[in-house]
């Protein structure tokens, strides 16, 4: 876990079992991130030992994101339009209406 003095933007990590130490000051803000989980702040008021519970955060599902170059996309366009047809089916009619 990373510790963040938010007054000073110094920071330390926490040993297994969540111990860490840290220049601070009665009055500073801490904050506390892991991942998996969701930050937790919280201000000084002693500079005693203290305990804090975090929360598990939102776990989503991984998501994969293709980008295709230009002319793959040209190209997939291409292929549909002309799967489309045209209205005429390729006879031009010139007659006056």
């Amino acid at each position: 876990m990373v510790v963040l003095n938010l007054r000073t933007s110094r920071s330390a990590l926490t040993n297994s079992f969540g111990v860490f130490t840290i220049d601070a000051s009665v009055g500073d803000s801490l904050s506390f991130t892991k991942v998996g989980f969701s930050p937790v702040k919280t201000v000084l008021t002693n500079l005693n030992e203290f305990y804090i519970e975090m929360q598990e955060g939102i776990k989503l599902e991984t998501v994969i994101v293709e980008r295709k170059s230009k002319e793959a996309e040209l190209n997939d366009a291409m292929g549909n339009y002309s799967k489309k047809g045209s209205i005429m089916a390729g006879k031009i009619n010139l007659e006056p209406i």
